[in-house]
């Protein structure tokens, strides 16, 4: 994927670059410092990313490379799966407004000054998922290292908050899992804590079996659902009273 990043080299101010890949398989060098590379020498483009991971690895490449510049980021399951997604993703990147025509000289009124247009809202970032064993909250090997590769992103951008979501299966009565899924957010807490993630910089909530991934009919489906997630969100932006 590096060297197919790299090859774009007649980049105008406002192309859009649409990558669809599951972030693995790469030949070369680090795909995220190609994309930055790019983005650095044509200021301008945009890295739109349809993402086919299914590996956390790929997952946080991809969302690295999306995170360059204010760009689109979708799941192609998500996609293929409503058009109304399809629609929307394809409205983000391929429309642009267009600016009404400039109005005769004796109909321009004077100018009114207007206030400061806010700061756009931080945009939260989900990685993936660490997964646990039926009713338990002890990490395994596998979600610690899910857990390890968000701990490098968070010690590389500071000011990040980070929140741990907690979440069960459907197996049990909800106010058990209600406590599991708080059990799970607070031991991912703890981990990323040993690996120098500042307390202040998190914070856990559990949703016990409130906000299943995808459905529990099936094993394979609760065990996606015994989960715990990461969304981290930069600081607000500090008002001009503040600052």
């Amino acid at each position: 994927m590096a060297q197919t990043i790299g090859r774009k080299k007649s980049i105008l101010v406002h192309t859009a670059v649409i990558l669809v890949s599951d972030g693995l398989a790469n030949q070369g060098g680090d795909p995220v410092a190609a994309a930055r590379s790019v983005r650095d020498e044509f200021p301008g483009p945009c890295f739109h990313v349809i993402s086919l991971a299914d590996k956390p690895k790929g997952e946080l490449t991809l969302h690295a490379i999306s995170r360059l510049g204010p760009c689109a980021y979708a799941e192609g399951k998500v996609l293929l799966a409503d058009r109304q997604n399809m629609a929307a993703f394809v409205q983000d990147i391929f429309y642009l407004e267009i600016a009404d025509a400039a109005p005769a000289a004796d109909e321009i009124e004077p100018p009114v000054m207007a206030a400061p247009a806010p700061e756009a809202a931080p945009v939260p970032v989900i990685f993936p998922m660490a997964h646990f064993a039926f009713d338990k909250a002890d990490l395994s090997s596998a979600a610690m290292g899910v857990l390890d590769q968000i701990a490098v992103e968070l010690n590389r951008t500071p000011g990040m908050k980070a929140i741990i979501e907690g979440h069960t299966d459907n197996t049990g009565p909800e106010s058990y899992n209600q406590k599991l899924s708080e059990r799970r957010a607070r031991a991912a807490f703890d981990y990323l804590s040993a690996k120098g993630i500042a307390p202040d910089q998190m914070k856990t909530v559990g949703y016990g079996e409130s906000m299943p991934k995808v459905s529990n009919l099936s094993p394979e489906g609760r065990a996606i659902n015994r989960r715990v997630e990461v969304v981290t969100v930069p600081n607000e932006p500090k008002s001009a009273a503040s600052q």
